[in-house]
Order: structure tokens, then sequence, then C-alpha cells
């Protein structure tokens, strides 16, 4: 990513959910924003068990970082400009890269704009997130993130 030449970067999670038909609204009018936040309009696409920990995993995030998103994982598009800065500083190897890296870019910025999408929920899809290693050092990670910020607000 550090590396990317054009105007934006654009995250693409490799689970097959998002389809071309899913992201062409994200690339409407994406030139008068530095981010596009995603989130998914066809939430029923996906298990009950993980609708109920992304609400949880949304709401936590939240409430510790005082933003009212729908989403803080997937297809978010960033200007170049304001992302590279912050991928310097990170060195989180969890599945809260992704949130981590949006809530970094959103201290930078504040021209965003919330777009919906639908996927196509991969029922054959092997994610390993929810084990517990993982849930782990997501939490850990997020936290972290909350004391990096508050020391560097006071």
């Amino acid at each position: 990513m550090l590396l990317a030449k054009k105007k934006y970067i654009f995250f693409l999670p490799s689970d097959n959910e998002h389809r071309h038909y899913g992201i062409m609204p994200m690339l409407k009018d994406f030139n008068n924003f530095d981010i596009i936040i995603p989130y998914v309009l066809n939430k029923n696409a996906r298990p009950i068990h993980r609708r109920i920990i992304s609400i949880i995993y949304l709401v936590f995030i939240n409430f510790l970082f005082n933003h009212s998103l729908p989403y803080f994982n997937g297809l978010v598009v960033y200007r170049s400009k304001i992302l590279k800065p912050c991928l310097k500083r990170i060195n989180n190897f969890s599945f809260s890269f992704l949130a981590e890296v949006l809530l970094r870019v959103l201290r930078k910025t504040k021209k965003y704009k919330i777009i919906g999408y639908k996927i196509n929920y991969n029922k054959n899809s092997n994610s390993s997130a929810l084990k517990l290693k993982n849930v782990y050092f997501s939490i850990l990670f997020i936290l972290i993130l909350r004391l990096d910020f508050w020391f560097k607000q006071n």
C-alpha cells in the first residue's frame, strides 16, 4: 500500500462476498471525498451469529472512539495522500487492522461519505476471525489504539 502510485487506495477483502455490482455505487463520486466508508445493506445475507458478533464489534469500537459509523471493516476507499502517513504508524497483525486504519485516517480528515452496498455471503468461507486467539488480538489492538489516541490528545 505504501508503494501505491495512484490517487486512491481501495481495500478489497478476499472473502469473495463483494461483487462488482455491490462495489459500483462506491465509485460514483469518490473524487469529492478522502474516504468512502461502506456498510452492508443486506445484513441478512450473513448468518445470525456473524451479525450478532458484528453488532458487538461495531458498538464496542464506536463507543471507545466516539463515532457512530455503520461499519469498520470492508471495502474502504482512501485518498492515498491521507492514508499513507497513517499506515506508517500501524503495527497491527490482527483482524482489527482495517478498523485501525480507518480510525487513524478519520483523525486526519472529516471528508468522508458512507455508502451502502450489497454482498453475496460466501457459505463456503472458512474464516478464522472468530477463533479465540484472533478475537483476543483484535480486542487487544483496539484497546492499544484507544490508549495511543488518548495519550496523543493529552
